[in-house]
């Protein structure tokens, strides 16, 4: 469960990264792309490439599967991801595959649209110096947003009938949408750190705690482009370059 922003005035992506159970996670760095991705899996959670072609996602589940992990049965959310997800791919491996190479947002949506998978549930939000698009994919069905100066996703989707498609679904997600919402329309370059990880004592909606926490704030920064990553226990962000 995850809260991502754009921001095309700043160059920016950014993931606050939740989790609803433990998960180490590790920064991959070659010449050509900088990801994040839990360690030892073969998709990345984020990541840019030398091109300033970026993205971010966050995965739509169903109500049931979001309510037991809530509730912190942890073996019973495994067994309910297991049997809805089986044979489906995520879009998050497709992309990662292809980044190293694309030069433009749509030459990735190009890739989602026309590869022949049936898809896990996904957000993913990509972004390059030019603009942003949002790609909504569920099974056969994929939906491509193309959005404007800045946007805000979590965890439901804006068009496909998947996941909660209403506030009693989730009601979080929902919550941290209009939170985000209100919150990135005013929102100077330094406020996006205090944003996705608050100082000790403040509190807002997108670095949680509980059975869903956050595991990390990732920041990208589009037309540099560099990684900004501080994991649950750091004091600061780390700078990641090209190796």
């Amino acid at each position: 469960m995850c809260t991502l922003f754009f921001h095309q005035e700043f160059s920016i992506l950014a993931k606050n990264r939740d989790k609803n159970e433990p998960a180490n996670e590790e920064i991959v760095r070659t010449e050509s792309i900088l990801a994040v991705r839990t360690q030892g899996a073969d998709y990345f959670g984020l990541g840019v490439n030398k091109f300033g072609c970026g993205f971010v996602s966050a995965a739509i589940n169903s109500p049931e599967w979001t309510a037991t992990a809530a509730g912190g049965d942890i073996e019973r959310a495994r067994d309910i991801f297991a049997a809805e997800n089986e044979g489906l791919t995520s879009p998050t491996k497709i992309v990662s595959e292809n980044l190293s190479d694309a030069k433009s947002v749509d030459c990735l949506v190009k890739i989602l649209e026309e590869t022949n998978c049936q898809w896990m549930g996904y957000n993913v939000l990509l972004a390059d110096g030019s603009g942003a698009a949002l790609v909504e994919t569920y099974r056969d069905q994929t939906y491509v947003h193309h959005l404007g100066k800045q946007a805000v996703v979590t965890n439901h989707f804006l068009e496909l009938p998947y996941g909660p498609i209403e506030y009693e679904g989730y009601p979080n997600s929902y919550d941290r949408y209009d939170a985000a919402e209100k919150a990135i329309q005013n929102l100077g370059r330094k406020d996006i750190y205090a944003l996705l990880r608050p100082a000790e004592g403040d509190q807002n909606l997108f670095w949680r705690d509980g059975h869903f926490f956050t595991v990390s704030s990732n920041l990208i920064n589009i037309t540099q482009p560099y990684l900004q990553y501080r994991s649950r226990g750091a004091e600061a962000f780390a700078t990641v370059t090209f190796a």
